[in-house]
């Protein structure tokens, strides 16, 4: 449940699945191949980090690793070591993360809850989400929602792609910001995400097997 601010790593890939939500294809071919000191692997996993955006998945790597120079595109960031040795993360809502360093050196959060210590996590809600926002805007992105919603929620490229080229008749919305931000605000639709997640097989139950009675019916019946 640790999540590492790495300065060393240009990509940020976890490990563990459970903090990631809509776990799928990068839709290349490529994928993404690290090198490191003890060699080489290979994904085409990607997933959403609930507040901070798509990051890289593989179940086999080590560690859940947040990539210093990419988190620091988002949020600001701080290193203080007059009092310890701490690396702060900002939030837009004034939260701040704080990563620790480990005797081995490295700067970690732990994500799973503390009895009786306020924890943090990099989800933020919607009304904190729009709070960054004009009323105005915030108007706008409403219509694109509801937009959204009467057209079937298809993809956000293909949404934008709706406004740009004004498919929608009378439709008000001509700005790709308004959906972008809609999208900010509200995170990816679960029905979209549930009616576009690909069905996981089952495993097979052999139809032949025989399961022996317990004694305590044999004796009822």
């Amino acid at each position: 449940m640790w999540i590492l601010l790495d300065s060393a790593s240009t990509v940020s890939i976890f490990a563990n699945k459970s903090l990631l939500k809509n776990i799928r294809h990068c839709g290349s071919i490529e994928g993404l191949t690290i090198h490191t000191n003890g060699g080489t692997t290979v994904t085409h996993l990607i997933g959403d980090l609930p507040g901070f955006g798509p990051v890289w998945y593989d179940g086999g790597s080590l560690a859940n690793i947040l990539s210093f120079s990419e988190v620091r595109k988002k949020f600001r960031i701080t290193v203080d070591t007059q009092d310890k040795p701490v690396m702060i993360v900002y939030k837009k809502n004034g939260d701040q993360l704080e990563f620790i360093e480990t005797k081995g050196g490295i700067y970690y959060y732990d994500v799973k809850p503390k009895t009786g210590i306020k924890n943090y996590s990099f989800v933020t809600t919607v009304a904190q989400r729009r709070a960054l926002y004009t009323a105005r805007q915030l108007k706008q992105a409403d219509i694109a929602w509801r937009f959204y919603a009467m057209i079937g929620r298809p993809s956000h490229a293909f949404f934008i792609k709706i406004i740009r080229e004004r498919y929608g008749k009378n439709c008000s919305i001509t700005v790709a910001a308004d959906a972008n931000i809609a999208l900010e605000i509200n995170g990816s639709n679960r029905a979209a995400i549930r009616g576009k997640t690909k069905r996981q097989a089952t495993e097979h139950v052999r139809s032949n097997q025989r399961v022996p009675l317990p004694p305590d019916i044999l004796a009822a019946h």
